[in-house]
């Protein structure tokens, strides 16, 4: 069993930064799970490269963190050509007593995770840090070499696996921040998230919410395959240049079995899982959430919102993604809807207009709880204002299914006050509908549950 070291209650990180003049980042990777396509981890967990265990009595940041470049190096604050890749206890094959390689085939996803360590719930410390409290880099190989170096790699090897010596290639890329993880302190995103997404403290990160950075392998990959994931971290002047490099990696091997399914298995997402047991939505059904080429960004307030989705090829004939970019640009696939189950279903079809665009969000509610959203697609809008319809289950209502006790009480037709898309004549009666404006962006509550399409 892996164990965790938590700050007691009345201790908060704000009164351990009082005491120290500098924050030593200590961040890896500490587990991988297959991604099954409804998001659930399924199977066995894997490890990184010789993990050193949260254990009493054991510094597991000696033996795990690996800082490019590293403190007091005489070559100052330049990472070097000789620089590797991974840390010199995680070479090829080497895994520590209790910690696996993963067991995974070739198209699955897999979700790596890890502590934040307060560089999510308190991105400016230290000031400078940018956006999404960093960018990680997920490289893949059938070809891995001890010799591999970071500057051989990162940010050469790219999506076509044409760059560099060509021995791999980019799979994905991520802010830092997942948008849901957080560690337990005082700080205001620590607490709103704390309060949005509450899971059951477990075995991995106690009562702190894990990070993740899911990625698909390759269907093409065969025997053992090797995941590079790089954090870029540095600190960046008050003009938005790098003023100080701070990168870390983890490298890990995942031992593939054959697969019965040549090809790699559409996404189901389901909402409203375990989240210490559930992959990140709009990691599972996008590789690329930040624009590879671009340099790091200064930090905004709130989390991060990716301003580059697609591939990387994409992204080739245009500048860095930035909010003016194009609808087409911008368009993303989120998660499809999940199976329909016995006892009927319920689904409401949004159309808004958004500044000069339209979203079309397509909600389910199944019988049993579960809701999930269809494909956010953006594009002119070609009605002058927004619609809605909803339509019950073909041969037995939402209401019906649950029982007249489950279904919500409303009078006659009338729309609830919480839903500004939907017209007066719309029959909501037995699926009411919350939606918030975030932005570009909204949020849907189905029967209390947040739809972040």
């Amino acid at each position: 069993m892996k164990y965790r070291y938590t700050l007691s209650s009345g201790l908060s990180v704000f009164s351990l930064l009082a005491c120290t003049t500098t924050i030593q980042a200590h961040t890896w990777l500490e587990q991988l799970s297959v991604i099954a396509p409804n998001g659930t981890f399924v199977g066995a967990p894997g490890y990184p490269r010789g993990l050193v265990d949260r254990t009493a009595g054991v510094d597991p940041d000696a033996g795990n963190v690996y800082l490019l470049p590293p403190d007091g190096r005489a070559t100052g604050n330049a990472i070097l050509a000789t620089d590797l890749m991974c840390k010199s206890t995680q070479m090829i094959g080497v895994q520590t007593p209790g910690n696996p390689s993963l067991v995974a085939s070739p198209g699955n996803r897999v979700a790596m995770r890890y502590g934040e360590n307060g560089h999510v719930t308190q991105p400016q410390i230290p000031v400078g840090k940018p956006e999404g409290s960093g960018t990680v880099f997920v490289y893949g190989t059938e070809k891995a070499s001890n010799s591999d170096t970071y500057l051989g790699i990162h940010r050469v090897w790219n999506e076509a696996g044409t760059g560099g010596d060509a021995r791999g290639a980019l799979l994905a890329t991520r802010y830092f921040d997942d948008g849901q993880c957080y560690q337990i302190n005082n700080s205001p995103i620590s607490i709103a998230r704390q309060a949005k997404f509450p899971h059951t403290p477990d075995t991995l990160g106690g009562k702190d919410l894990y990070c993740q950075t899911d990625v698909q392998i390759p269907t093409t990959a065969t025997g053992n395959y090797t995941l590079y994931w790089v954090w870029e971290w540095p600190t960046l002047d008050n003009t938005g240049k790098v003023a100080t490099n701070q990168s870390y990696t983890s490298c890990m091997d995942i031992v593939l079995t054959p697969s019965s399914n040549s090809k790699a298995e559409s996404v189901n997402f389901f909402f409203g899982q375990d989240l210490n047991h559930a992959a990140v939505a709009d990691q599972v059904s996008n590789q690329f959430l930040v624009n590879p080429t671009a340099s790091p960004q200064s930090f905004a307030s709130g989390s991060p919102t990716p301003t580059f989705v697609g591939s990387v090829a994409s992204s080739r004939a245009t500048s860095p993604a930035s909010p003016s970019d194009s609808a087409s640009s911008r368009s993303m696939s989120t998660v499809s809807q999940s199976s329909s189950v016995a006892g009927g279903f319920v689904t409401v079809t949004v159309t808004a207009t958004v500044g000069a665009e339209t979203e079309t969000i397509t909600i389910t509610e199944t019988a049993n709880g579960g809701a999930s959203s269809s494909a956010l697609n953006r594009g002119s809008p070609s009605t002058p204002a927004p619609t809605a319809t909803y339509s019950p289950a073909p041969t037995q209502s939402l209401a019906a299914s649950l029982g007249a006790a489950a279904a919500p009480q409303t009078s006659g037709s009338s729309v609830p006050p919480l839903v500004p898309f939907l017209s007066p004549a719309s029959d909501v009666v037995s699926a009411p509908i919350q939606a918030y404006t975030l932005g570009a962006r909204h949020e849907f509550k189905v029967r209390g549950r947040v739809i972040r399409p």
